[in-house]
């Protein structure tokens, strides 16, 4: 494994040097570039939506509040080989973030090929993910409550 470029900020990951949109800076040795996608084109309306399912999309239904890596994780593995991937971001009982904040960081997954959310229910996911981000969302309260009792 090569080793990372130095970076231009001494206390600073080379992947957090905004210089030139490159990981170290630009023009140094062994910089890498960074694509710049603007995640909001991921984002769909609910006809375009509809007609990327019935043309073989994975269809997967969640709440992603909050987006945890776990989530991300379990995208991938329900990713298939040819199929785009669309997400239907659905709203819990009582949400930390807006459904618009949510689509918008789940369009930021690179294995996400489309973003929709979706108040009613139209669209039929073919794996729904709420109960698991329910419980999720439990254990990451507890563990939460866990550290503020341990440090009081």
């Amino acid at each position: 494994m090569q080793p990372l470029p130095q970076a231009g900020v001494p206390h600073r990951s080379p992947l957090h040097d905004p210089r030139g949109g490159c990981a170290s800076g630009g023009d140094s040795p062994g910089t890498v570039e960074i694509d710049r996608v603007n995640t909001r084109t991921k984002i769909v309306p609910i006809e375009e939506a509809e007609r990327i399912a019935a043309g073989g999309a994975t269809v997967v239904g969640g709440y992603f509040d909050p987006l945890l890596a776990s989530h991300a994780e379990r995208l991938q593995g329900l990713k298939r080989e040819g199929a785009p991937l669309l997400v239907l971001i659905h709203d819990p009982s009582n949400p930390i973030l807006p459904g618009n904040a949510r689509a918008e960081l789940v369009a930021g997954l690179a294995v996400v090929d489309h973003v929709v959310y979706q108040s009613g229910e139209s669209i039929t996911p073919d794996v729904r993910l709420d109960r698991e981000h329910e419980t999720c969302l439990e254990e990451l309260i507890e563990r939460v409550h866990a550290r503020q009792r341990a440090a009081s």
